[in-house]
């Protein structure tokens, strides 16, 4: 699974997902509607309207959303994290319905993570926390403390974290994406980093990061995850197969 996390609490535009919905091996968007709880996913990465759309509301109240394959069946679903109670809500099928998991981990007021990080074919939980920088990911679905813990720079307004595959080698790590300069950084690894990473820029400042595997594309014998970026103004989507500074290799809307 991928990821990248811009949102705060509270907000009311549409939020932008990644994920592969129907198990082809290639990330596709969606997007989550605060106001209402629906999720709107489409099956590829062009204009056009979503393939599936549904509402999955567990619990009343400001949540955020993030997506993974929880059950190692080859297709990414959806979830809710609580920032109140610090609560993990999550599906096993994208549609309808009551969740699969619900549990607590990481304590209130943080981000949402999804990622394997133990390179075991499903994706667990982590959380990050923006105003220390500090990523906490646990490798199983449940409460219990967190299996690696890192820190990588100070926190601030601007930063929001990433998730993916980066190396191709099977595993997720964590990165940061500066929004307000479209400035990225991925992390090699879930330990602590004894050297940053060299930055480089893709999309347009303010925009939110996102992160998938766009193309398939096999680097080093596993398939890579590689930035976008998404304008909620406008629906615009801009997606790069490479993680290097240049211009997007799709762009489209959605929805339209």
């Amino acid at each position: 699974n991928t990821f990248a996390w811009g949102a705060v609490v509270g907000d009311t535009a549409p939020l932008p997902l990644a994920g592969d919905w129907n198990g082809d091996n290639i990330d596709t968007v969606g997007i989550y509607v605060p106001a209402t709880g629906a999720f709107f996913l489409r099956n590829s990465n062009s204009s056009g309207s979503a393939d599936l759309a549904f509402q999955f509301t567990p619990i009343i109240g400001p949540v955020l959303p993030l997506v993974g394959d929880w059950d190692g069946d080859g297709d990414d679903t959806v979830g809710l994290y609580d920032p109140a109670s610090g609560f993990f809500f999550l599906r096993n099928a994208n549609s309808a319905g009551q969740p699969d998991l619900s549990f607590a981990f990481g304590g209130a007021n943080l981000r949402p993570l999804a990622g394997d990080w133990d390179g075991d074919g499903d994706d667990s939980i982590g959380v990050y926390n923006p105003s220390t920088g500090a990523f906490f990911l646990r490798n199983s679905n449940s409460a219990g403390a967190a299996d690696h813990q890192l820190f990588f720079g100070a926190g601030g307004l601007g930063l929001v974290a990433a998730v993916g595959d980066f190396d191709g080698n099977g595993t997720d790590t964590t990165g940061f994406v500066d929004r307000w300069t479209a400035t990225w950084w991925l992390l090699p690894t879930n330990s602590q980093p004894t050297s940053s990473p060299i930055p480089f820029a893709f999309g347009a400042g303010g925009a939110t990061p996102i992160v998938g595997d766009w193309n398939s594309l096999f680097v080093e014998g596993g398939p890579i995850d590689t930035p976008g970026m998404h304008q909620a103004g406008q629906n615009r989507w801009s997606l790069r197969n490479s993680n290097s500074s240049g211009e997007g290799d799709l762009v489209f809307d959605f929805p339209n």
